[in-house]
């Protein structure tokens, strides 16, 4: 009885002491949330693996210089089909300049020194301006300055204080161009004067007809200057005459006659160059008054070289007929057109 009586007592004892045990540990493992009492019930936070840093990106080394694709080539992504096909510089070209751009020209310059007859529409002038007092040391052009420039003719007179063009024809059928532009001789004291003619191929008649009887005039149609000029002042580096030609069977004839610039009273007008064809020989001028512009020598002949252009091509109908020709002392471009009206029979000599 009383051994039982221990062993409850020892029983109670340790049930005791472990549940103290059971709260002292709740109790300690509840204190570190620093809150309420209700903190021991929330379960800790999970621990959050620490992920390794990514290595650092290494850097490249310099790029290689690889040239970027011409401008008018696409890159090639790889994808059907490719990139697109180059574009050919031929192909540009024609595609940016305008059918006139690409016409055939031709024609004749004379002049003291070699020069050319150009496109229409890019025909070269030049700039001058007179330099009084100009010091050759200094690298200032003697007398004169010179600037080249390019310029589009229009139908009708182009006319600057340094050059006239004559377009004829009309819209769209821009025939041919006669006229003069200054320049200087080669030590830049002296203008010169260059007289030239052009013609667009595409109007050109291939052939001398031979059976063909015309007549051709026009007003101002001949431009003449002295193939050099010694004096600075050019007041009389030009002039003009009126065009007065029969074309028969391949033969050119006729005259030039002083330009009375459209002064109707001026009936009879002086006839101061003349124009023939001996048997089958090509035409030939020569002036007929002595010191035209004071430096042109009476009989000094010169080969007329002419063709004979249409008014449309294809037409057949030899419109036109342009010129020139190149003595010792002068030089002189002609154009003129087909006309029904008979050359004057009655002209004076002076």
């Amino acid at each position: 009885m009383y051994r039982e009586y221990t062993m409850k007592k020892a029983i109670i004892k340790l049930t005791t002491v472990f549940g103290l045990s059971c709260l002292l540990i709740a109790c300690g493992g509840g204190g570190g949330g620093g809150g309420s009492g209700n903190g021991g019930n929330n379960a800790p936070p999970p621990v959050q693996p620490i992920q390794p840093a990514p290595p650092a990106p290494q850097q490249p080394d310099a790029a290689p210089n690889i040239p970027a694709p011409p401008k008018d080539q696409a890159l090639d992504t790889g994808a059907e089909g490719g990139s697109n096909p180059q574009k050919s510089p031929e192909n540009d070209e024609m595609k940016n300049s305008s059918p006139s751009a690409q016409e055939k020209w031709e024609g004749a310059c004379v002049a003291k020194s070699f020069c050319t007859a150009q496109n229409k529409n890019n025909v070269t002038v030049y700039n001058l301006k007179y330099v009084e007092n100009a010091d050759r040391l200094s690298g200032t052009p003697d007398k004169y300055t010179k600037q080249e420039e390019h310029i589009t003719l229009k139908l009708g007179d182009n006319a600057k204080e340094e050059y006239k063009f004559t377009l004829l024809g009309t819209e769209g059928n821009e025939v041919g161009y006669y006229g003069y532009r200054h320049n200087v001789d080669d030590n830049r004291a002296h203008k010169n004067v260059e007289l030239l003619y052009a013609i667009n191929a595409d109007f050109k008649h291939e052939t001398q007809p031979s059976q063909l009887r015309a007549y051709y005039r026009k007003e101002k149609g001949f431009i003449y200057a002295p193939i050099s000029n010694n004096q600075l002042s050019n007041n009389s580096l030009v002039n003009y005459g009126d065009v007065d030609l029969i074309y028969d069977e391949g033969k050119v004839s006729g005259s030039i006659y002083r330009s009375n610039n459209g002064d109707p009273s001026q009936l009879n007008k002086e006839k101061i160059f003349s124009i023939e064809t001996k048997n089958s020989d090509k035409p030939s001028i020569e002036p007929i008054v002595n010191d035209l512009l004071g430096v042109i020598k009476q009989g000094d002949k010169a080969v007329l070289n002419y063709i004979l252009a249409d008014s449309e091509k294809g037409k057949d109908d030899h419109k036109y007929l342009f010129g020139s020709a190149k003595a010792e002392t002068w030089i002189g471009v002609l154009a003129a057109e087909k006309s029904n009206e008979k050359p004057a029979e009655k002209q004076t000599n002076k």
